[in-house]
């Protein structure tokens, strides 16, 4: 499946869930990477097949796929105005039973370039970078950044008891920034290669409640909470990226 192509010389993001991982794993071969090229929505990862979009009732907005010379690459353009309520998303391939972290043997890792373009007027000001939440937000797990700027990771845990962190440090609109979050029993993210505490200390939580929707990227399954900006080059793996890793992630965009 292709989407519109347009080339740009302008705006341009690196979403990329990335795969450096400890030692033995690192050379590991991510479970989803789209990289865009030539307008495909193609996974390059080791499931293969192809992200769906889902467009909200009436098919608008829809995602551009833009090349920007000055990156270096292609991206996946939400061109979102203030008031948008509901955006696209896109589907990832054969992941409904994928990165459900209800099991503590169960890790995970997103890296990713974002270039936000501010905050929308909509009363729950997240927007939805990669999630797969269930019906009524009653299980899953998502990563999003506030109207503040700063990332937050919401779950929701066994027996209905959901919670959220959110990060001391925010990122500004209108600028490039990586961003990473690794799970292994615990939330850890980082922003442009080093870790950033949370406003309230994580304490550790029961198993999360697994949910049975994919995971989707740029807004939930309903098309609410978009995200308003570029995102590109995703890449996600199922073993924890090292700090290491992460801080070489962000020294150079894909």
């Amino acid at each position: 499946m292709k989407v519109p192509i347009i080339t740009i010389a302008s705006a341009l993001v690196c979403l990329g869930f990335t795969s450096s991982l400890h030692a033995d794993e690192a050379s590991a071969k991510p479970l989803y990477e789209f990289l865009f090229e030539e307008g495909s929505l193609a996974n390059s990862g080791s499931i293969s097949g192809e992200a769906e979009e889902k467009t909200p009732p009436g098919g608008k907005p829809a995602f551009e796929i833009l090349q920007d010379p000055g990156f270096g690459g292609w991206v996946l353009n939400q061109p979102a105005e203030k008031t948008l309520q509901q955006g696209p998303y896109l589907i990832l391939p054969e992941s409904q039973d994928r990165l459900r972290l209800s099991d503590p043997a169960q890790t995970a890792s997103i890296s990713l370039w974002i270039k936000w373009a501010g905050p929308l007027n909509h009363q729950d000001a997240r927007q939805m970078l990669v999630n797969c939440l269930g019906a009524g937000y009653k299980s899953g797990w998502s990563l999003s950044i506030t109207k503040q700027g700063a990332i937050r990771f919401d779950w929701t845990s066994e027996g209905d008891a959901s919670g959220h962190r959110i990060t001391s440090d925010t990122i500004p609109p209108g600028e490039w920034h990586h961003i990473a979050f690794v799970w292994e029993n615990r939330p850890t993210v980082y922003i442009d290669g080093m870790p950033t505490k949370f406003t309230m200390p994580f304490v550790d939580v029961p198993s999360l409640a697994a949910s049975d929707s994919p995971i989707v990227v740029g807004a939930d399954v309903l098309s609410y909470l978009p995200f308003r900006g570029s995102i590109a080059g995703i890449r996600i793996y199922e073993v924890p990226l090292s700090a290491d890793d992460i801080f070489d992630f962000a020294q150079k965009k894909p």
